[in-house]
This record gives structure tokens, C-alpha cells and sequence, in this order.
């Protein structure tokens, strides 16, 4: 028997261990194998070094930003395969935009306080950049929720480290 109520005593019954653990391990069941494994890849094809220049050069650039980009989504999606609380359906296609994760807030998932007062589902958006990531990204997602009637979303941003620039922290902070 796999449902909340028959496993939250065992989560009373031992004190020593970390309870918001054990509640994050319930609700998702993350393949760090699988999540390590796609996590090096994306840092082998990120570091490859293009020796070509010119157009030839571009293409190559303009292929291993394509898959950088489908890895960083796979990379995503590893987050929410085993999840409890979430069920995800990838690259969906609208009249108006793609959206790259649709997230269905499962019942179980209702249980989390900050998912308990929000819709059934939320937008998921995931964006790979070599440099620090621009506000029309936030303005876009603002959109994406404008115009598929959601109240939540998230956008999965994948960049090297660094101090944001005023615009980006005010607009990530809306």
C-alpha cells in the first residue's frame, strides 16, 4: 500500500530523521542516475570547442545550442518522470506558442502549500543560456499565463553563475 495515509506514520515514527525529506522523497522520486547522466552530458556538448569559423562554423554553433537546449529539457523532465504530485506532458503546441512543459498538479500535490490554492496545472518553461538570461523571458512567460488562463509557472534557467542585473531580479521578483 503506496498512498500518503498509510505511509505518513512511518515518517512519525522515527524523529531522527529529517521529515521534509522523507516527504520530498514521496512525492518525488527523482533517477539521479539518469539526471547525473544527462547533467554531463550537457557540460560535454556545452565545452566542445567549434573549431570551424564562418558559416560553417555558425551551423555547427546554432546545432549544439539545439541540443543543449532539448538536453536542458530532458534534464528538466527528470525532475517530475517518478513524481506523485506532478504529471507532465512536454512541447505542447498551441495556436499562439509552444510550451515546454505543461504541469498537472496531481491531487497529491494539492497537499503542498503553496500548490494548494493554485489551478490544476501550471506552465513550465525551460531556457539554456551562455550568457545571462534577458527579461523578455519573464515578460513572455507573463504572457504564456495571460493567455492559457494559468496562475502559476516556472521558468528552468540553466547559466553559468552570476549577479543579475537590476531588470531581470525586478521582473523574476513580479
Amino acid at each position: 500500500m503506496n498512498t500518503l495515509e498509510a505511509w505518513l506514520p512511518s515518517i512519525l515514527e522515527n524523529p531522527d530523521e529529517d521529515v521534509n525529506n522523507k516527504i520530498y522523497n514521496y512525492l518525488s522520486d527523482v533517477n539521479t542516475i539518469r539526471l547525473k547522466d544527462v547533467f554531463n552530458r550537457i557540460s560535454v556538448v556545452r565545452n566542445y570547442k567549434i573549431k570551424e569559423k564562418g558559416k560553417k562554423g555558425k551551423e555547427k554553433q546554432g546545432r549544439r545550442s539545439r541540443l543543449i537546449g532539448k538536453l536542458f529539457e530532458e534534464l528538466i523532465k527528470c525532475l517530475f518522470q517518478n513524481s506523485r504530485a506532478f504529471g507532465v506532458i512536454t512541447n505542447i503546441r498551441t495556436t499562439t506558442s509552444e510550451i515546454d512543459f505543461l504541469i498537472g498538479i496531481l491531487p497529491v500535490g494539492k497537499l503542498v502549500p503553496f500548490l494548494s490554492k493554485t489551478s490544476t496545472h501550471m506552465i513550465g518553461e525551460a531556457k539554456f543560456y551562455k550568457d545571462a538570461p534577458k527579461t523578455e523571458w519573464v515578460n513572455e512567460l507573463i504572457g504564456l499565463l495571460q493567455t492559457h488562463s494559468s496562475e502559476m509557472a516556472i521558468l528552468f534557467l540553466g547559466c553559468s553563475s552570476r549577479i543579475l542585473h537590476r531588470d531581470i531580479r525586478q521582473s523574476i521578483a513580479l
